[in-house]
């Protein structure tokens, strides 16, 4: 068979005749695909303007270049050149400057922004346009046929200019649809299936439909709602200065949040109600309109500038926290139902409610005032920060469940409260001014109830230690049926401004204050704890007071107190009497107290009363508060000492009392007057260089003992001027004056020991007298006794004691003594001889002038070489003066001391020339 050679490509083949037919197909193949391979293809993501007489939408020949626009194409509607979409189609963007029209049941899809000012005419009710991007079409957009137009993007898109349209659908699966302009629709509907729409343009009606996601209405003016809006499917916000008004109950499945500057209100006229599912914040004004119930069921917070108005009567509704600084709020006189679990209301604005129900549980931490009623079965609890205030002046004002206070309640109106006793307790404070009757009040730990109104209670329980009701009620106090105060440490006050009247019961601590007169009426009125009678409050008992043995009585007035027949003739309670009035007390009656006495501030006057000290009792205090007056003590066997605690109406003058050995116990009443003994002028004490007070001390029959010192006090402010307290001797007196012995000297206390008896006791220094005297008319060498006449005298000596009476010339080398002594000491005066004539010419010289010493002191104590004016040891130092003339005109000079009894005399004299003596 003859071969062929097929040349292609400069290659040359040989083939067979079947090779040659498939060689010839595939070769025809190859050059088709070549052609199409070269024949020119529509550009995708192009720009196409239709042109020419326009056409559909599907026809190369509308469009230039030829081609048909599709998905991701950006569309050009020119003028003139109208297009109809006649199939199903989709563009990424379209400006209309001319005619589009949309065949019925035809839907053009644009997945971006729509545009221009052209015309748009939907041809029948199925005729839709969806858009993904933004919508800033101006032209005309015919509604004659119900065109659909949706949103759909899934992103933000906005909507500008003014718009009307037959039908509007939103669904956005993301982004919001933000509204700017206006978006009318005319004729047709509105669906709204998914996606969050913002309206911020100005003056704005809203697309009337239930939104299924958030709404916020921004921008200005008002945002005119429809009455198809009922709902929100997420969040409804104002921000700016949007305005907008329900005119049908809505709901609000997010939250709502009415911004500064903007206001919400439900519509008036109608029951509307509104009810939020999540948080309400208020900043703005948000107006409760009309009577449609009102439910919060998430937190409400109203910020500082915000306004709550409800100016319908009509249910609210709360479950969650409500926090009130509004600047604000006004509240209608319908019920608000406060239902939350474990929720607080707070903040710094007074939250006034009519009508309050509280069926969940919720704590107060600010101020709530509730002027009709506070009902429900729930728990409301008064915090520490709370403040609740009840003015309801109708039956059941008060009717809830449980009320517990730790803050302040406020109950100020005839209404009554009927919360059980158990229910209601109390931790903080309860201030009742008004009338209305009380169930009963549980009064706990820290608790503190001020009754001054009229309500009665049927129960009241001061239940802690700490717990405390005040009645300030005159003059007839409020009706408590059953008051419990047994409780330890609890207290109840009288404490009205005016007469009132105990109720008669068993108390811990009673306390009576305020003013007039608080009567203990019939029947026994029991006192366990304390019994204070306090400010200018006095008693009267009518009835029986008793104390138990633990029992204290006090008195704390602000102005003085006289003691009554509250202060039994023996007060036996372990507590004692505590003495707690600057202003001091005045015993009505002589008492005895069988235990402590407190003394801590003020003076217990006894007058011609007694106040004892028993066996049992013991004194604490002192100094600024003690007895000016008689205060007895009991004194039991052995070395037993004792402190009385007395002094004058200005000054602290105790005693204190040591026995070397009692051997039969008795009592000891001590007194300190003020002012000068009675009998100082017959005294060796003188009374211009004393203390001004003195002391009585007198035993009763019983006491027995050896002997005692004496250690008395006084103070800088009784002492005379120029007294030296050093020199102070004791005096005492019984139908006349000795002299004890003195034991330690300060400057505020000085000690007599030994003593036997008891009596009058004064302390000072002692009184040298100075005579004037007439020239003697035998002179003579000796001085002789008894003489009639003496220059001075010193009356401080004790009959029987020996003495050394010392001169010393304080001008000079000695007083005319010889240099080795420049003192002379006579030894052995006895006071009881009055004979004795002591020479002391031995030592004598020449007499100088000028000024003198005669000093005093027992024999056992040598005075000094040289004068000392701070010598401990003198019992007196008196100075003279030795005039000029009266120098002898000899050498030798006799002198005589007599001493008699409690008086020496020292004389001098001269041979024919008289010595003249004269005190300093």
């Amino acid at each position: 068979m003859a071969r062929m050679r097929l040349k292609i490509n400069c290659f040359v083949l040989p083939v067979s005749l079947a090779a040659r037919l498939a060689l010839s197909f595939l070769l025809a193949l190859s050059i088709g695909l070549a052609g199409l391979v070269l024949m020119p293809a529509p550009v995708r993501g192009a720009t196409i303007t239709s042109t020419g007489a326009g056409g559909n939408w599907n026809a190369t020949t509308s469009w230039s270049p030829a081609q048909i626009p599709v998905a991701g194409d950006i569309v050009t509607i020119a003028v003139g050149s109208p297009i109809t979409v006649n199939v199903a189609s989709a563009c990424a963007s379209i400006t209309v400057t001319g005619t589009l029209t949309i065949t019925n049941n035809i839907a053009l899809t644009v997945s971006g922004d729509v545009s221009g000012a052209g015309t748009i005419t939907p041809s029948g009710k199925g005729s839709a346009i969806n858009v993904g991007g933004n919508w800033s079409f101006s032209g005309t957009w015919t509604t004659t046929n119900r065109g659909i137009i949706t949103f759909n993007g899934t992103g933000d898109q906005t909507v500008a200019g003014a718009n009307t349209f037959r039908s509007v659908t939103v669904n956005k699966s993301a982004g919001t649809l933000f509204i700017s302009g206006s978006l009318a629709i005319k004729g047709g509907s509105v669906t709204l299936t998914a996606g969050d729409i913002n309206y911020s343009g100005t003056a704005q009606t809203l697309l009337n439909a239930a939104y299924p996601n958030s709404l916020t209405l921004f921008g200005s003016g008002a945002k005119t709602m429809g009455n198809a809006i009922t709902s929100i499917g997420g969040n409804f916000t104002l921000s700016g200065t949007a305005t907008a008004t329900t005119k049908a109950a809505l709901t609000v499945s997010g939250n709502l949040d009415v911004g500064s500057g903007t206001t919400f209100a439900t519509g008036a006229g109608k029951g509307y109600t509104l009810s939020v599912t999540g948080t309400t914040s208020v900043t703005g004004t948000l107006t409760l309109a009309n009577k449609g119930t009102k439910t919060f069921t998430g937190d409400v917070t109203l910020n500082s500038g915000g306004v709550w108005n409800e100016t319908g009567i009509a249910s609210i509704d709360l479950a969650g926290n409500l926090t009130n600084n509004a600047t604000t709020f006004t509240a209608n006189a319908g019920t608000h139902t406060f239902s939350g679990a474990t929720k607080v209301i707070s903040g710094s604005t007074t939250t006034s409610i009519a009508n309050v129900a509280v069926t969940g549980t919720y704590t107060n931490n600010g101020t709530l005032s509730v002027s009709t009623a506070l009902t429900g079965a729930g728990t409301l609890t008064n915090s520490g920060t709370g403040i609740l205030n009840l003015s309801g002046a109708g039956a059941g004002s008060c009717a809830i469940t449980t009320l517990t206070n730790a803050g302040i309640i406020n109950r100020s109106a005839a209404g009554t409260t009927t919360t059980a006793l158990a229910n209601f307790t109390n931790t903080g404070t309860i201030n009742i001014t008004d009338s209305g009757a009380i169930t009963g009040i549980t009064n706990n730990a820290g608790g503190i109830v001020n009754h001054s109104g009229s309500s009665t209670i049927t129960s009241f329980n001061n239940a802690t230690s700490t717990s405390t009701l005040n009645i300030s009620t005159t003059p007839t106090v409020p009706t408590i049926t059953t008051l419990t105060a047994t409780v330890a440490g609890n207290t109840v006050n009288y404490s009205g401004a005016g007469t009132q009247t105990v109720i008669a019961t068993t108390y811990s601590n009673l306390t009576l204050s305020g003013s007039n007169a608080k009567t203990f009426p019939a029947g026994t009125t029991t006192v366990n704890g304390i019994l204070s009678i306090e400010s200018t409050a006095t008693t009267t008992v009518t009835g029986t007071l008793s104390y138990g043995a633990a029992a204290t009585l006090q008195y704390k007035g602000s102005a003085a107190q006289t003691t009554n027949s509250e202060f039994p003739s023996t007060f036996t309670g372990t507590g004692g009497v505590i003495i707690n009035n600057a202003s001091g007390i005045t015993l009505g009656g002589s008492k005895t107290i069988n235990y402590t006495l407190t003394l801590t501030s003020g003076i217990v006057t006894t007058g011609a009363n007694t106040l004892s000290i028993a066996s049992t009792g013991s004194v604490s205090g002192g100094s600024s508060s003690y007895v000016n007056g008689n205060l007895q003590k009991n004194v039991a066997t052995g070395a037993t000492s004792r402190t009385f605690e007395v002094g004058t109406a200005s000054y602290y003058n105790p005693v204190t009392v040591a026995f070397g050995n009692v051997s039969v116990a008795g009592n000891l009443t001590v007194n300190s007057a003020n002012g000068e003994h009675g009998n100082i002028a017959t005294s060796a004490i003188d009374s211009s260089a004393s203390v001004n007070a003195y002391w009585t001390m007198t035993q009763d029959g019983s006491l027995a003992f050896d002997n005692y010192t004496a250690t008395f006090t006084f103070v800088s402010g009784e002492v005379d001027g120029g007294a030296s307290t050093g020199l102070f001797i004791v005096g005492k007196y019984t139908g006349g004056w000795t002299y004890p012995t003195v034991g330690t000297r300060t400057s505020t206390t000085i000690q007599t020991t030994g003593l036997t008896a008891f009596s009058d006791f004064a302390v000072g220094q002692l009184n040298w007298l100075s005579y004037n005297d007439a020239e003697r008319t035998v002179p003579d060498d000796i001085f002789g006794s008894p003489e009639t006449t003496g220059y001075m005298r010193s009356v401080n000596l004790t009959s029987g004691a020996l003495y050394h009476v010392t001169f010393y010339d304080a001008d000079g080398g000695g007083g005319g003594f010889d240099d080795a002594h420049k003192k002379l000491v006579v030894d052995g005066v006895d006071g009881s001889n009055l004979d004795a004539q002591i020479l002391f010419t031995t030592y004598m010289g020449t007499s100088d002038a000028g000024t003198w010493h005669a000093v005093v002191s027992y024999i056992g104590n040598i005075a000094p070489d040289t004068y000392d004016a701070n010598w401990a040891n003198a019992l007196a130092d008196h100075s003279f003066t030795v005039q000029a003339d009266a120098i002898p005109e000899f050498s030798t000079i006799f002198a005589a001391i007599a001493v008699a009894g409690l008086c020496s005399a020292i004389y001098y004299w001269m041979k024919k020339k008289r010595l003249a003596l004269v005190e300093v």
